[in-house]
C-alpha cells in the first residue's frame, strides 16, 4: 500500500506541479541553467586529457592511482549527466533532435578518423623506429559510439512511454533498480575482459572497435538509463538525493581506492582470474555506479558556477576530441630527444601542453562555422555565412542557386 501511494503521489507532481522550481526538480523542461551540471560535465571531460597523460612505460604507483580514480566515477557520472541533460530537454524524443545529436556525435568522430591517420602517418616519418601495428584510431571517442547508440532508443522509449500516458520511471524499489544495473555493469565487464584477451591475427580497424560495440557501449547504456531515471522519478531521485546516499558513494570510492593500493594495482588487476579479482571488480562497479549517481546528485545543488568552468564547459567537448592527437604528438617529440625523461614531468607537459592547444584551438575554431560543422556536428548558416566572406556570396549567388 505504500509503494502504491508513493506512486499516486509521483504521478500527481509530474502531471500537476505546482511552481517552476517543482518542474525544475522533477526534471521537466525549464529554461533555468543548471550550472553545477555544466561545471561537472567540464571537470569530468578535463580528465581525459589527464588520463591519457599518463603512459605505462613512464608510469609510477601515485600516477597509477590518480588513473583508477578516474576509472572509478569519470565515465559513469558523465553518462548521468548526459542522460538528466537529454531528459531535461522535451525535444529528445523528437526525430529531429535526435538527427541533430547523430550528426554532432558521428560527423566529429570521423574528423578525428582522419586527423588520427594524419597523426600515425607523421608518427611512421618523424619516429620510423616506432612500431606502429595497431592503427592509430581515435579510441578515446569510443563513448560517442555509446551515446549515438543509446540516445536514439532512449529518446524513442521515453516518447512511446509519454504517448501511452507515462510520465515515470517507476514499479521497483530503488535498491532492486541499483542491483539490475550492477549485474548488468558486470555483465558486461566480464565479457570485456574476455573479448580484449582474444588474440586477433592482426589488430584491424574493425576488431579495435569490436570491444566497443559489443560491451563498452551497452554497458554504459545502464549508466544512461540511471540518469534518466534520476530525471523522471521523482522517488528513485528523492534516495537519490539523501544525504546518507551520498556518505555512501563517497565511502565506496575511498574503500576501492584503499582495495586497489593494497591488493597491488593494475598488475594484480591484469592477473589470472580469482574469486578474489572477482570480489573486487563487484566492489569497483558498485563504486562507479554510486559515485555515479553522488556526483550527480551533488551537481544538481550547485545553483553558480566560476566563469572560467562554464567556458571550459562549452569548450570541453572540442577540447576532448583535440586532446589526444595532441598527446601523441607532444609524447612522440619529447620522448624521442629525451627518451629517460622523468614520469612526472613528461606527465605534466603532455597534460598542461594537450589542454593548453586543444583550448586555444577552440578559440580560433569557434569563429569558423565550417569548423565548428567538422568537430561539432553545427549546421551551417549561410545568413552568418563562415568567416570567408566571398564563399557566402557564391553560395548566396542568385546564378548559382538558378543555374
Amino acid at each position: 500500500m505504500s509503494e502504491l501511494s508513493a506512486f499516486l503521489k509521483e504521478l500527481h507532481e509530474h502531471v500537476a506541479p505546482e511552481n517552476s522550481e517543482q518542474r525544475l526538480q522533477i526534471g521537466a523542461s525549464t529554461s533555468k541553467r543548471i550550472y553545477g551540471l555544466d561545471a561537472t560535465r567540464a571537470i569530468l571531460l578535463l580528465g581525459g586529457p589527464l588520463v591519457h597523460s599518463v603512459f605505462s612505460s613512464y608510469s609510477t604507483p601515485l600516477l597509477q592511482l590518480a588513473v583508477q580514480t578516474s576509472h572509478l566515477f569519470r565515465m559513469s557520472a558523465f553518462f548521468m549527466i548526459a542522460a538528466y541533460l537529454a531528459a531535461l530537454n522535451t525535444k529528445s524524443s523528437q526525430p529531429r533532435w535526435l538527427i541533430g545529436r547523430m550528426q554532432q556525435l558521428l560527423i566529429s568522430l570521423a574528423t578525428m578518423c582522419v586527423i588520427m591517420e594524419l597523426v600515425g602517418q607523421w608518427a611512421k616519418v618523424y619516429h620510423p623506429s616506432l612500431s606502429l601495428t595497431p592503427p592509430l584510431i581515435p579510441l578515446h571517442l569510443w563513448f560517442l559510439v555509446a551515446l549515438a547508440a543509446v540516445s536514439p532508443i532512449t529518446g524513442m522509449l521515453d516518447r512511446s512511454l509519454r504517448a501511452q500516458g507515462f510520465v515515470t520511471f517507476v514499479g521497483c524499489r530503488p535498491v532492486v533498480l541499483l542491483g539490475l544495473a550492477l549485474c548488468t555493469s558486470l555483465l558486461f565487464t566480464v565479457l570485456a575482459r574476455s573479448l580484449r584477451d582474444t588474440s586477433f591475427s592482426s589488430l584491424t580497424f574493425v576488431n579495435l572497435w569490436l570491444p566497443v560495440l559489443l560491451v563498452d557501449a551497452p554497458k554504459h547504456a545502464v549508466f544512461y538509463l540511471l540518469g534518466y531515471t534520476v530525471a523522471r522519478s521523482a522517488y528513485f531521485r528523492r534516495f537519490v538525493f539523501d544525504p546518507k546516499f551520498v556518505a555512501t558513494g563517497i565511502a565506496s570510492l575511498a574503500a576501492s581506492l584503499l582495495i586497489y593500493s593494497l591488493s597491488g594495482g593494475d598488475s594484480f588487476l591484469n592477473s589470472a582470474a580469482s574469486p578474489l579479482k572477482v570480489v573486487v571488480l563487484i566492489i569497483f562497479e558498485c563504486t562507479k555506479i554510486l559515485m555515479g549517481l553522488t556526483i550527480l546528485s551533488l551537481a544538481l545543488r550547485c545553483s553558480r558556477a566560476p566563469t572560467l568552468l562554464l567556458w571550459l564547459s562549452k569548450a570541453s567537448y572540442t577540447i576532448y576530441l583535440l586532446h589526444f592527437p595532441f598527446i601523441i604528438l607532444i609524447s612522440y617529440s619529447i620522448i624521442n630527444i629525451y627518451p629517460s625523461i622523468n614520469s612526472y614531468i613528461l606527465f605534466f607537459t603532455c597534460f598542461a601542453l594537450s589542454l593548453g592547444l586543444s583550448c586555444g584551438a577552440y578559440a580560433l575554431m569557434s569563429h569558423s562555422q565550417i569548423a565548428m560543422f567538422l568537430f561539432n556536428g553545427k549546421q551551417i548558416r549561410l545568413g552568418k555565412a563562415t568567416k570567408l566572406p566571398f564563399v557566402g556570396k557564391l553560395l548566396k549567388s542568385r546564378d548559382l542557386t538558378t543555374a
